[in-house]
């Protein structure tokens, strides 16, 4: 993936606005700012104040930013968890820059929760249910002004597609309440896109192999009792689920460490779907 390389300077420059940007609108003491490594864009940063800790964006596609602010507005209005915005600044025509500060999430990735690395029954079920929730509620316009997906070979359902939903985009908090992250890559299109992408991060692994009864259980849950959309749809997750991972490894979206992995999930999906 592509990395933000900054100077330096320009690293202390983002750090000091955002010191400053915090101390003055959100009025609260800031103790450290620390860049996020493992941020494939480099353009992440957590803000550790006296009370809270808040993340830190800064885009540089302006219009990019916006379709974010919006985004995240509106879902947070809809009552899907994903972090709040507490403050945004839309710069001048002569600044190149848009930051924005989200809520900290107190949790921890999915990843980091599972014992034997396969998801749990209860918390497929209330993933499904949130995915669901999220479709719904933006299906139709496409009022964020995504990107399009880059391929569609479905054309059913159109909505808001997060595009990345991994274990890892996906946190669980001490009351077990859910939160998705991460919407820097999502387009518009089909909603089968999403239910492919996380079948395909979530029960299809090289090193675990694959999880056919939990995969069942996300798909029951998400399809719920509409019998009709889950006939239209779900004889497509196949060809949906390896169209992205081979966008993902074209576009070298991902880095040659996971390259086998992502090879091997289109074997295991070809054999398995």
């Amino acid at each position: 993936m592509n990395r933000s390389i900054l100077s330096e300077n320009e690293e202390n420059e983002i750090k000091w606005t955002l010191h400053n940007t915090v101390e003055n609108e959100i009025e609260e003491d800031v103790l450290e700012i620390e860049k996020n490594e493992e941020s494939s864009d480099g353009n992440v940063y957590v803000i550790y104040c006296k009370n809270n800790k808040y993340i830190a964006k800064v885009y540089e596609d302006k219009k990019h930013a916006k379709s974010m602010i919006d985004l995240h507005k509106k879902l947070f209005q809809l009552n899907i968890n994903v972090p709040n915005i507490v403050y945004t600044n839309y710069p001048s025509e002569n600044e190149d820059k848009c930051m924005v500060i989200y809520s900290f999430i107190c949790g921890e990735q999915i990843t980091n929760t599972l014992q034997d690395g396969k998801v749990e029954e209860n918390l497929i079920a209330e993933i499904a249910k949130r995915i669901r929730k999220m479709h719904d509620l933006t299906c139709g316009e496409n009022e964020f002004n995504l990107p399009e997906l880059p391929f569609d070979a479905c054309n059913i359902r159109k909505t808001l597609v997060h595009f990345d939903l991994t274990k890892d985009n996906i946190f669980l908090d001490e009351n077990n309440d859910i939160t998705i992250i991460d919407f820097d890559d999502a387009k518009y299109g089909s909603a089968i896109y999403d239910v492919s992408i996380l079948i395909s991060t979530f029960f299809f692994s090289k090193k675990r192999g694959v999880d056919m009864n939990g995969m069942k259980r996300f798909i029951d849950i998400y399809y719920g009792e509409d019998d009709e959309l889950k006939e239209a749809e779900v004889p497509l997750i196949k060809e949906c689920a390896i169209q992205w991972i081979k966008y993902l490894l074209d576009e070298n979206k991902i880095s040659n460490s996971l390259v086998d992995s992502f090879n091997e999930k289109i074997k295991l999906i070809n054999e398995n779907l």
